[in-house]
């Protein structure tokens, strides 16, 4: 998980490059549409409506009425010399497609490039977790929790962008609801990436799936949740050489609700991201 997180940050700065030109081109669309919109409201614009009234002459008896034609009259103006501003710098189809495309990237989150990479890893993820026993270390089981959603829902349409916070699950032949709580685990980057205003009560699936499996591979470094299995734990590594995949770290116990593990062979711990790039994502 920590080799997908380089390659989603790594991602984010080529397209911040790539977009680079664009961003800069926008700024100055946007600084020639406010150069317009002060034009509308400046003298030139007062004088226009002034000469409007004394065409019509109809202000003297109705001073609201004349207010409210010159109102008309400057938001015509602003209108035009907007529309002319935005014509100058390519089109609104174009200036549209750019911003789209520059805002897709904005900011510091990368987390939704991580999905790209992770897609070649999901088989193999979900064929650990189904191999080996989890049990947390601790009272908190906020993860393992999220764990058994995201298995609960692998086998969901693939084509299905987004799954509800809650599914209907088969357990011992009756039908239970098994709920997500994102709240309880996810920072403000991965709840801003798997959740949409516009679809209240649904989660971004293929998203979820590296969240969860990003914040189990941190909770397994640092020791709050442990693979138990007839007397050995194990962890997920990284052998020396960078080749990811999981190797037997050595034989432990749990102690006082912790683990410890010992070291064989040429195997370093898989890292906990840090906070800002991390499985909590801000």
């Amino acid at each position: 998980m920590a080799v997908i997180h380089k390659k989603g940050r790594a991602r984010l700065e080529a397209l911040r490059e790539e977009h680079r030109e664009a961003s800069e081109r926008l700024m100055e669309v946007f600084g020639d549409v406010l150069a317009a919109v002060r034009e509308a409201a400046g003298p030139d614009s007062t004088a226009s409506d002034d000469a409007a009234d004394d065409e019509t002459g109809a202000h003297e008896d109705d001073p609201e009425e004349g207010t409210t034609e010159a109102a008309v009259a400057q938001t015509a103006l602003t209108g035009e010399l907007v529309l002319k501003a935005l014509a100058a710098g390519g089109g609104v189809a174009a200036l549209s497609a750019s911003h789209e495309a520059v805002a897709a990237h904005h900011g510091n989150n990368y987390l939704p490039l991580c999905e790209q990479y992770y897609k070649s890893h999901r088989p193999t993820l979900f064929a650990l977790v189904d191999a080996v026993e989890l049990e947390a270390t601790s009272a908190e089981r906020a993860v393992l929790d999220a764990l058994e959603f995201v298995r609960a829902n692998r086998d969901a349409d693939r084509r299905a962008e987004w799954i509800e916070e809650s599914v209907l699950v088969e357990r011992d032949g009756k039908q239970v609801v098994l709920t997500i709580d994102v709240d309880a685990f996810a920072g403000p980057l991965w709840k801003r990436t798997l959740r949409d205003r516009r679809r209240p009560g649904m989660l971004a699936r293929r998203h979820l799936e590296v969240c969860v499996f990003s914040h189990l591979a941190a909770e397994l470094r640092s020791g709050d949740i442990a693979v138990v299995g007839v007397g050995f734990l194990r962890q997920l590594t990284y052998p020396a050489d960078g080749v990811g995949g999981v190797r037997e770290a050595g034989r432990g116990v749990l102690r006082s609700g912790r683990h410890a593990v010992g070291s064989e062979g040429p195997c370093r711990a898989l890292p906990q991201p840090a906070d800002q790039d991390g499985p909590r994502g801000g």
